[in-house]
């Protein structure tokens, strides 16, 4: 049997998690209405409060779904209905 090799927890170096507090856990059903949002124009603000989601983790997804061509960029970004609306309050924080 072969031993496991442990380091002793001094000699260990702390490690930092990014963002560990925020959920970048979606179901499917979500990521899609996440895409459909997107490609009609809703923001990360508007899609963060239809998913009761943090704006970081609406962004992160975005990302996501950007780099494997689910979804493609936006010429105003995230910030899309803003410029669709500027006088519209629900299109911002």
């Amino acid at each position: 049997m072969t031993k496991a090799f442990v380091i002793p927890e001094q000699q260990r170096p702390k490690i930092y998690i990014a963002l560990e507090e925020l959920d970048f856990v979606w179901t499917e059903k979500d990521v899609l209405e996440v895409d459909r949002m997107w490609n009609r124009g809703s923001s990360i603000w508007e899609i963060g409060r239809a998913f009761n989601r943090d704006i970081d983790e609406v962004a992160v997804l975005i990302m996501d779904r950007c780099r494997h061509g689910y979804i493609k960029q936006r010429l105003n970004g995230v910030f899309e209905s803003l410029f669709k609306g500027a006088n519209n309050e629900n299109n911002h924080p």
